[in-house]
């Protein structure tokens, strides 16, 4: 039986498509990823992902021109223990950035101090030695802030209060979950600090849409 020969506009039409496709997805491989890395406060408990601060943030970033997008990798009931496991399946080659946020599971289960503490150095370490840059989270008890921030200094991370990627006043029913009011608060807040460690991101995005006029405007010529 004689094969079937494509019509032409399909065909034309079909390698179109399949171009889109690869284009669209080179472009997203391109820009930076800032991975969330933490617990229920991180995965949006009770608000869903699309309210959680990652996303929110992300679409802060991109409304100030930051060619950047957030990957959020929390897992509700999590502890830095689980996070120190999944830390390279979470955490994939190329991340610019990792925000880590946890803590309180630890806390609540009793986990000693010591331990607690190394697996932080564990999660702090490994990033180092990928050499992707972190911004390590103060804990949900505020008394952990002078831990994490000696910690942060140790490892070359940036620290930012546990006030700032906790917000109490703005909880949900079960009172300790935030809301969707605190979780914008929260972006709110890490928007400045990530921005900062971005950089250049956002001037790359600005050179671009500056050109895109010139470039019209020569077409129409």
């Amino acid at each position: 039986m004689a094969a079937l020969i494509p019509d032409g506009s399909i065909l034309l039409r079909y390698c179109v498509a399949a171009f889109l496709c690869l284009l669209g997805a080179t472009a997203a491989s391109a820009q930076p990823l800032v991975v969330a890395l933490g617990d229920s406060n991180t995965a949006g408990w009770g608000v869903g992902q699309a309210n959680a601060f990652p996303s929110q943030l992300n679409a802060m970033l991109q409304r100030r021109g930051y060619n950047a997008r957030i990957a959020n990798a929390g897992v509700s009931g999590d502890t830095f223990g689980g996070m120190l496991a999944r830390l390279d399946s979470s955490v994939p080659s190329g991340t610019r950035l990792v925000i880590v946020q946890g803590g309180y599971n630890d806390l609540i289960r009793g986990t000693p101090r010591d331990v607690i503490i190394a697996r932080i150095q564990g999660i702090l370490a490994q990033l180092r030695a990928r050499r992707v840059p972190a911004v390590l989270c103060g804990f949900f008890f505020p008394e952990w802030d002078a831990v994490g921030r000696k910690l942060a200094a140790q490892y070359g991370a940036r620290f930012v209060p546990g006030s700032t990627c906790y917000s109490p006043r703005h909880t949900g029913p079960d009172r300790l979950h935030m809301s969707a009011e605190g979780h914008t608060v929260v972006a709110q807040r890490l928007m400045p600090v990530v921005a900062s460690a971005l950089g250049g991101a956002r001037v790359q995005h600005a050179k671009r849409t500056a050109a895109a006029p010139k470039t019209r405007a020569a077409t129409a010529r």
